[in-house]
């Protein structure tokens, strides 16, 4: 009664309240702006008093979600799919409590492993000592993406079947980490087959990290070694199950690092190196406040460059590169920092561009640590020769026109060079025979949604948005499984993919960058024009809209997001050319390795058509694979253990895709309740016989007395499975019948009390003449006592 009427009762999820004056309510998710989905009790009067204590009004229904399994509120499952109503706050909420135990990892079904970046590396129950209890298959091990790499390599060697393992996620979540301790393991589970890799090819394969850190990733905002591209690498085995070798493909590297970086942020490792070891004297540089990409922030704390720069010269050693080469790798990134220092300025007595002042000095070093000669780098800097039949036509360039010469110059030969030294690594890593089978693992770049955004994070995302896709049929597919298993026909769940988002960004033909690729061709610079373009072509698509205040801007309705692309350059970031006669004066270089960079393993095409090609490619190779993913979490924006921001968690987990495995499955059958909860949450919706039937029986009678149809609902062998909607409804019933309940005790409460006031006014006098007569008998009797 006291349940029904709102009286005192138990706190959260059985656990005592401290105020039992309380009105209990009932348990809901709610949607606040400052903490996301949070946990609270709804009253009477629609009043939520979230589990901190906080009390929260006006709260809209479409952000409240009530929660049909209270018992469930605090039992810690490490499968969030395993969770009996499968909703964001749910979600939520187990990420957040095992975060609080230092249990960083979390499975989302079998093949997927959520793993938040606890900013330290010292947890009891993941240290590297526990790797052979993962190959062992020891039970009851807590979840790692060691499970990963152990269900990858036993169906590897097993089936033998390729496998592939996506690690994504944000800068900052922990994603190089997470590649780092998946090598260990797959490597010490090729040991566990008895043969022995060859110590070589490990020690090269641990040396593949450092060089590509150093030149490939950089202090961001978010995190201090983000990796600035992307990494595909194909870990090979023989029949044994013994790795043999390994190959790395690279995407997409972020070029504009090379000459810049954001506020608190920093250019690619390899500059910093350099500048803090001792051979920045040989080639005469300086400080690193005097180059103008490394202005700002220049130490990471608790990074030491020089000790770092001895670590990647001793892993190119180990990679087998030669003295002449590695001296050669650090003379482009010496000459890199010259050039940068080279400014120019208008004559003001001719109008013509002319060196800075001071400039002379650093273009020189420049050419003599790239060994070039210097007039010509700095004619081809200054001026455009073109041949018309057999006339030589040579135009000055304008100050802004050199100076974005200059600028991608030092970006092609750094480019060049890290396709170089990943080629060298490919050569050193190739095994002698041919392999049986492989593992890839994929460290993509996640979902990016900037204050400003650009061409860079377009492809970014549509990246994104093709391996989401994968990712949403691989999930629908398990889901479905699942259903089977239970007995749930499934032909009233729809797939719903994001194709056409794909297709609008990628579409060879009508696509945005297949209008990009034709505005290229005539006038690149016209970035207006291309956007009036594709404004007039897709002003009518759902998933495109341009505001009156987006003057330079689009926006687009990605899974995790919706984004606004500023096209200012777009134009230039897609030829990202650079002038030949530039390219010719590095091909004429005195030293091999620098003159070879330019026009070797040269791939031509735009930027985003050469990215798209790399994307069929990738997902070709994935597609005949088994995939399994690792979502990694960055719990907190400040880089500090022990932290956990909700709404930011909720972000990533939205971004990752973690979130479009909950809408996947809501399509579908959401909640699913064991037979006995089904029962014990909806039993005053039956009749009072029924409910004492086995759980079975009585769930399916109530179905049949609902009357809901196999497209709301069906009962499988453990479990009853609901659509959304249908869940609603249910909740409404429930709660109607519950009303009908409070009103017809209350009313039968109201007639016992005026009953009982009616029989006291009536016998009222009798009760009263009742009471003198036993007074005076009373008297009569003491009287007789005394006596």
């Amino acid at each position: 009664f006291l349940y029904f009427i709102g009286g005192g009762g138990e706190g959260w999820g059985g656990m005592s309240s401290s105020t039992t004056s309380t009105p209990r309510g009932e348990a809901v998710y709610f949607l606040s702006q400052d903490e996301s989905w949070q946990l609270g009790r709804r009253g009477i009067d629609g009043t939520i008093r979230a589990e901190n204590g906080k009390t929260h009004k006006n709260v809209k229904d479409a952000d409240v979600y009530v929660i049909m399994d209270e018992k469930g509120l605090n039992d810690e499952t490490d499968d969030l799919l395993k969770l009996s109503e499968l909703h964001e706050g749910a979600l939520l909420r187990c990420v957040k409590m095992r975060h609080a135990k230092d249990e960083i990892y979390t499975f989302i079904g079998s093949s997927v492993v959520l793993s938040l970046n606890p900013w330290k590396y010292n947890i009891p129950s993941y240290t590297d000592d526990k790797i052979p209890l993962y190959i062992q298959g020891q039970p009851n091990l807590p979840p790692h993406i060691w499970n990963i790499g152990k269900n990858a390599y036993d169906a590897m060697v097993g089936y033998n079947q390729n496998q592939t393992i996506l690690v994504s996620g944000e800068s900052g979540a922990g994603k190089t980490e997470a590649v780092k301790s998946l090598l260990k393991f797959l490597s010490a589970a090729s040991e566990s087959r008895g043969a022995s890799t060859e110590r070589g090819l490990q020690e090269k394969i641990t040396a593949c990290n450092p060089i590509l850190e150093t030149f490939g990733n950089a202090k961001t905002v978010r995190n201090d070694n983000s990796s600035r591209f992307g990494k595909f690498l194909k870990v090979m085995y023989d029949a044994d199950g013994v790795i043999i070798g390994a190959h790395t493909t690279s995407y997409l590297l972020e070029r504009s690092r090379v000459i810049t970086s954001g506020k608190q942020e920093r250019v690619f490792h390899s500059f910093y190196q350099l500048l803090a070891s001792p051979d920045a004297a040989k080639y005469s540089l300086d400080t690193a406040d005097c180059y103008p990409p490394c202005q700002g922030v220049v130490r990471i704390d608790g990074v030491d460059d020089n000790e770092c720069f001895k670590e990647t010269c001793d892993a190119m050693t180990t990679m087998g590169m030669t003295g002449s080469e590695i001296d050669a790798t650090w003379r482009v990134v010496a000459g890199i920092l010259h050039l940068q220092r080279v400014d120019f300025d208008m004559d003001p007595s001719t109008d013509e561009t002319i060196l800075a002042d001071g400039s002379e000095a650093y273009l020189h070093q420049c050419a003599e640590v790239w060994h070039v000669n210097a007039s010509h780098l700095k004619r081809e800097l200054m001026t455009l020769t073109t041949r018309a039949g057999n006339e030589t036509v040579v135009r000055k360039h304008s100050v802004s026109k050199a100076t974005a010469t200059r600028d991608a110059v030092c970006k092609e030969i750094y480019a060049s060079l890290f396709r170089w030294l990943i080629r060298k690594i490919n050569e050193t890593m190739q095994p002698a025979d041919e392999p049986v089978s492989w593992i890839g693992l994929l460290d993509i770049f996640g979902f990016e949604h900037f204050q400003v955004n650009s061409l860079e994070q377009l492809c970014i995302n549509l990246a994104n948005e093709i391996l989401q896709n994968h990712y949403n049929e691989h999930i629908f597919t398990a889901d479905i499984a699942e259903c089977q298993s239970e007995g749930i026909e499934t032909q009233h769940v729809e797939f719903q993919d994001n194709a056409a988002v794909v297709a609008l960004i990628a579409d060879s033909a009508t696509g945005i960058l297949a209008h990009l690729d034709d505005q290229c061709k005539t006038r690149p610079e016209d970035n207006e024009s291309f956007l009036d373009t594709i404004t007039a072509k897709f002003s009518g698509d759902e998933n495109f809209h341009r505001t009156r205040l987006d003057r330079d801007a689009f926006r687009l309705r990605h899974y995790a997001a919706e984004v606004r692309y500023c096209v200012n350059n777009f134009g230039e970031k897609n030829l990202d050319s650079v002038q030949e006669g530039a390219m010719d004066v590095i091909k004429a270089s005195a030293d091999p390795l620098i003159s070879s960079l330019i026009g070797t393993d040269t791939v031509t095409g735009t930027v985003t058509g050469i990215f798209k090609k790399q994307l069929r490619d990738l997902l070709d190779m994935i597609n005949v694979t088994r995939p399994s993913w690792i979502r990694c979490i960055k719990p907190h924006p400040v880089k500090r253990p022990g932290l956990f921001d909700p709404g930011s968690t909720m972000a990533q987990l939205a971004s990752s895709g973690v979130l479009e495995t909950v809408r996947v499955r809501k399509l579908g059958y959401p909640v699913r309740l064991l037979h006995k909860v089904f029962v014990d949450r909806f039993k005053l919706l039956l009749r009072p016989a029924l409910r004492r039937a086995p759980p079975e029986v009585a769930a399916a009678s109530l179905l049949e007395v609902l009357n809901l149809s196999k497209e709301k609902a069906q009962i499988g062998t453990t479990k009853v499975f609901l659509r959304s909607f249908t869940h609603t409804e249910l909740e409404e019933r429930r709660n109607g019948a519950r009303e009908l309940y409070v009103n017809t005790i209350r009313k039968w409460a109201k007639t016992a009390l005026a009953m009982q006031d009616a029989y006291a006014r009536k016998h009222k006098g009798l009760l009263e003449l009742l009471r003198k007569q036993r007074d005076e008998r009373a008297a009569v009797e003491d009287e007789a006592d005394s006596v």
